[in-house]
Protein backbone atom coordinates (compact mmCIF):
# COMPACT_ATOMS: atom_id res chain seq x y z
CA UNK A 1 0.00 0.00 0.00
CA UNK A 2 1.70 3.25 -0.81
CA UNK A 3 -0.19 6.77 0.05
CA UNK A 4 0.70 8.21 -3.69
CA UNK A 5 0.65 7.05 -6.98
CA UNK A 6 4.11 7.98 -7.58
CA UNK A 7 5.78 4.71 -6.05
CA UNK A 8 5.68 3.40 -9.46
CA UNK A 9 8.50 5.50 -10.22
CA UNK A 10 10.71 3.37 -7.51
CA UNK A 11 13.80 1.45 -9.58
CA UNK A 12 12.61 -1.67 -7.50
CA UNK A 13 8.61 -1.39 -8.30
CA UNK A 14 9.13 -4.70 -10.04
CA UNK A 15 9.78 -6.56 -7.16
CA UNK A 16 5.39 -5.93 -5.92
CA UNK A 17 3.33 -7.16 -7.64
CA UNK A 18 0.49 -5.32 -6.30
CA UNK A 19 0.44 -1.63 -5.24
CA UNK A 20 -2.89 -0.11 -4.01
CA UNK A 21 -2.87 3.79 -3.73
CA UNK A 22 -4.86 7.04 -3.38
CA UNK A 23 -3.82 10.08 -2.67
CA UNK A 24 -5.18 11.77 -6.16
CA UNK A 25 -9.17 12.16 -5.80
CA UNK A 26 -9.22 11.03 -9.33
CA UNK A 27 -8.00 14.32 -10.24
CA UNK A 28 -11.90 15.82 -8.24
CA UNK A 29 -12.28 17.41 -11.88
CA UNK A 30 -12.23 15.22 -15.22
CA UNK A 31 -12.18 17.05 -18.02
CA UNK A 32 -13.62 14.67 -21.07
CA UNK A 33 -10.80 14.29 -23.63
CA UNK A 34 -8.41 16.11 -21.48
CA UNK A 35 -8.37 14.29 -18.13
CA UNK A 36 -8.04 15.20 -14.34
CA UNK A 37 -8.07 19.15 -14.08
CA UNK A 38 -5.54 18.08 -10.85
CA UNK A 39 -4.00 15.11 -9.11
CA UNK A 40 -1.31 15.19 -7.10
CA UNK A 41 0.92 12.84 -9.29
CA UNK A 42 4.27 12.90 -11.35
CA UNK A 43 1.97 11.66 -14.39
CA UNK A 44 -1.87 12.59 -13.48
CA UNK A 45 -2.59 11.15 -16.52
CA UNK A 46 -1.94 7.99 -16.33
CA UNK A 47 -2.23 8.01 -12.16
CA UNK A 48 -4.90 9.76 -11.36
CA UNK A 49 -7.10 6.71 -10.93
CA UNK A 50 -8.19 3.29 -11.82
CA UNK A 51 -5.82 0.53 -13.16
CA UNK A 52 -2.38 0.94 -13.58
CA UNK A 53 0.16 -1.52 -15.34
CA UNK A 54 4.16 -0.68 -15.00
CA UNK A 55 7.67 -3.26 -15.07
CA UNK A 56 4.94 -5.94 -14.43
CA UNK A 57 3.62 -4.57 -11.43
CA UNK A 58 -0.26 -3.85 -11.31
CA UNK A 59 -1.27 -0.69 -9.46
CA UNK A 60 -5.08 0.46 -8.49
CA UNK A 61 -5.62 4.08 -7.52
CA UNK A 62 -8.68 4.56 -5.75
CA UNK A 63 -10.52 8.20 -6.10
CA UNK A 64 -11.31 7.41 -2.47
CA UNK A 65 -13.96 9.23 -0.70
CA UNK A 66 -13.19 12.54 0.28
CA UNK A 67 -11.55 15.53 -1.45
CA UNK A 68 -8.86 17.79 -0.93
CA UNK A 69 -11.07 20.61 -2.15
CA UNK A 70 -14.96 20.42 -1.95
CA UNK A 71 -16.16 20.30 -6.00
CA UNK A 72 -15.97 16.79 -7.94
CA UNK A 73 -16.93 17.41 -11.29
CA UNK A 74 -16.92 13.71 -13.74
CA UNK A 75 -14.75 12.14 -11.13
CA UNK A 76 -17.34 10.63 -8.39
CA UNK A 77 -16.35 9.49 -4.82
CA UNK A 78 -15.51 5.47 -4.58
CA UNK A 79 -15.29 3.09 -2.11
CA UNK A 80 -13.44 0.21 -3.89
CA UNK A 81 -13.88 -3.32 -2.86
CA UNK A 82 -11.23 -5.43 -4.61
CA UNK A 83 -11.29 -9.13 -4.59
CA UNK A 84 -7.54 -11.16 -4.90
CA UNK A 85 -7.66 -14.42 -6.29
CA UNK A 86 -5.15 -16.86 -6.14
CA UNK A 87 -3.05 -17.42 -9.26
CA UNK A 88 -0.58 -20.10 -10.48
CA UNK A 89 1.98 -20.81 -8.40
CA UNK A 90 5.50 -19.68 -9.61
CA UNK A 91 7.93 -22.61 -10.10
CA UNK A 92 10.75 -22.08 -7.95
CA UNK A 93 14.72 -21.82 -8.85
CA UNK A 94 16.76 -24.50 -8.16
CA UNK A 95 20.03 -24.77 -8.05
CA UNK A 96 22.12 -27.86 -10.31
Amino acid sequence: MSHSPDLMDDPRISEADLVLSGHTHGGQIWIPGIGPFMAPARKPALRAAGLVLSHGTTMYVSRGAGEGTRIRIGCPREVTLLTLKRGPAAVPLTKK
